[in-house]
């Protein structure tokens, strides 16, 4: 599928294929965890509203990643995505096993975001960080989107524009 798109988007358009970045949301987050652990030709990742499966098998050793969870999303419980949320039994929490799968260590920094917190994984080695941004009661939808679409929570900060900024700032 990433290989067709990459084809499909290189037929009319330059694609600088040093710097592939992929987000996904829903079943898309899901795809993103997936891809940022199969593929070395994607720089980074950016999964919104999505948990992931075990990385103990991931070919890729480790991968710039920003997650982002809503604490009140009703499909995706926080505790797949965000270690200080309620645990889902069996689950490791997707920021924590990105950490460890990464080299990172196992404390954060926080920063506040509008109407949610972004923590950063300290000691992650160039090109493995980690972060995850959680927003207050927030449902299944993208973080700062514009729009009237159920998806769209434009009460908060903006998804898009933290991910941009962080592929440009561990990713580039």
């Amino acid at each position: 599928f990433l290989n067709a798109m990459k084809a499909d988007v290189s037929e009319d358009q330059c694609l600088d294929r040093d710097h592939i970045y992929l987000t996904g949301f829903s079943m898309g987050g899901y795809f993103a965890h997936h891809v940022g652990c199969e593929r070395s030709d994607i720089r980074a990742v950016a999964p919104h509203s999505g948990g992931t499966h075990p990385l103990d098998d991931c070919p890729v050793p480790k991968k710039p990643i920003i997650i982002f969870h809503g604490a009140a999303d009703p499909l995706i419980p926080a505790g797949c995505d965000d270690p200080a949320a309620a645990p889902v039994p069996g689950v490791t929490p997707s920021a924590a096993a990105w950490a460890a799968h990464n080299g990172c260590g196992m404390t954060t920094t926080s920063h506040a975001v509008q109407n949610g917190t972004c923590v950063t994984y300290d000691d992650c080695p160039d090109g493995g960080q980690v972060e995850l941004c959680t927003f207050d009661a927030m449902g299944h939808c993208w973080a700062g989107g514009l729009g009237t679409n159920v998806y769209s929570c434009n009460n908060y900060e903006s998804a898009t524009e933290l991910e941009w900024a962080f592929f440009k700032q561990y990713a580039w």
